[in-house]
């Protein structure tokens, strides 16, 4: 291929300001360290919005790589991840809209997002929702808030509560002030009965606006009749999509913080077996138990065992993902999808990806057991264990009774009628006696399809 002297010259001003070498330009390939790999979302919003940012799930916001905002439509380019549960948020001054994002692919882009005040409704409820079960968007099955959003989008043109909310938003929006910087609707917060805790509207503000946002032709100072619209939406939901009517989310915490007791109300060593050295993390080994009237070798694999216990291989999570409710607390977790009435053992090993049981496993030998049963109802399994604990749920050769017991799937150390191979109440302030039932706020239940559980 001959280049004129205009196209040689356009060559080495390219090659001068972007560093390429000559291959990207005579052979049509660049190098991949060059070529800038984003997560994309798209769409539309109100045209006096000046600003769009993106939010995950923890409500952390994301640091764009570039954002555009021009004319009622926005792109912004994410640094490339699977995000899930998101949100985008657009603002001029009080103006505020936002739409829930279930779902945007890694180097790829979720196209045609529509930032509005449908959007913000379904956004409020979902918050609304979240706010009265004590739960986070992350612990929302992707599948299940996606169809829950389409629902609600649908419920906006019939008569009813959610076409009344919607146009209770859209009033209130309106009268929004894009020069000023109140925070016009807040975070909804609610109850288990889906009262509200707190104002939604800032209601100094409806006060200044003499605004009236139900539509009766009288000024609303307070938040009140906003409240209980969306309380009465929110209460109509469920995020939890339909149980799955033979398996149950099982999630598996524990914690491996200093100076907690063991079954016997005796201090545990954490480092008792364990060597201790920079760099280590927290994984689960377990297995289907031979007593197990369910016996399913992709079970076993799931779980870490592929025909033998292999340690330090299924990682456990302490940084608000993959279930996990808190990062830098030090309870660590996972989480696995299980029939109920499996029975399993279990342990845990504080080491590097690959290393052997020696100096990583809690404690040598025999394993925690548990039987796959939802005691408190709450469509979770849950099972908290302390790190080095020889003396609560360690079957065999343990400090149960200083020694004298043995764990078995029908002992009952504590005689509350639970057994100890199951799911329990948690010590929650370290006293030795079991006080509080504690649901996972990080992950959501096993579902399955609504249609489909129906027949």
């Amino acid at each position: 291929m001959l280049l004129n002297k205009r196209q040689l010259t356009l060559v080495a001003v390219v090659l001068g300001s972007s560093g390429c070498g000559l291959e990207a330009l005579f052979f049509g390939s660049i190098a991949p360290d060059h070529i800038l790999v984003v997560s994309k979302v798209t769409g539309t919003t109100d045209s006096r919005v000046n600003q769009v940012s993106f939010v995950k799930a923890d409500g952390a916001a994301v640091e764009l790589i570039a954002s555009e905002v021009k004319n009622g439509s926005f792109s912004l380019s994410l640094p490339t991840s699977e995000y899930t549960s998101g949100r985008v948020v657009a603002q001029a001054g009080e103006l505020r809209l936002e739409a829930v994002v279930p779902f945007v692919p890694k180097d790829g882009a979720t196209d045609g997002v529509a930032v509005d005040v449908a959007s913000t409704t379904s956004a409020l409820v979902v918050d609304a929702w979240l706010s009265a079960n004590n739960r986070g968007l992350a612990s929302v099955e992707t599948k299940v808030l996606t169809a829950q959003l389409k629902n609600l989008g649908a419920s906006y043109v019939e008569d009813g509560a959610p076409k009344d909310l919607r146009q209770m938003v859209d009033r209130v929006l309106a009268a929004a002030d894009v020069g000023a910087a109140t925070r016009v609707i807040r975070v909804p917060s609610y109850d288990a009965t889906f009262a509200a805790k707190a104002s939604t509207l800032d209601e100094a503000w409806l006060l200044a606006k003499n605004l009236d946002y139900t539509g009766d032709m009288q000024p609303d100072t307070s938040s009140s009749a906003f409240d209980l619209k969306l309380g009465e939406v929110a209460r109509g939901i469920s995020l939890d999509g339909c149980y799955d009517p033979v398996k149950v989310r099982v999630v598996f915490e524990v914690d491996f913080n200093d100076g907690h007791k063991d079954g016997n109300c005796d201090a545990i060593d954490r480092f008792k077996w364990v060597k201790d050295e920079p760099g280590k993390s927290m994984f689960f080994i377990g297995g289907v138990h031979m007593d197990s009237p369910i016996q399913d070798s992709e079970i076993d694999a799931m779980l870490g065992n592929t025909g033998g216990w292999v340690p330090n291989q299924v990682r456990m999570y302490d940084d608000g993902t993959n279930g996990d409710a808190t990062a830098g607390d030090n309870i660590w977790t996972v989480s696995f999808v299980l029939p109920v009435g499996l029975r399993m053992g279990y342990k845990y090993t504080w080491g590097t990806a690959g290393a052997i049981w020696t100096g990583s496993e809690e404690w040598p030998g025999n394993q925690h057991i548990l039987e796959i049963v939802d005691v408190n109802g709450d469509h979770f399994v849950l099972r908290r264990d302390n790190f080095g604990d020889e003396a609560t749920n360690k079957d065999k050769v343990n400090l149960y009774r200083r020694g004298r017991g043995q764990v078995t799937w029908d002992t009952d150390a504590n005689a509350d009628g639970i057994p100890d191979a199951r799911e329990r109440p948690i010590d929650t302030n370290n006293d030795c006696s079991l006080d509080a039932w504690l649901s996972p706020t990080g992950i959501g239940p096993a579902t399955v399809d609504c249609e489909a559980s129906s027949g």
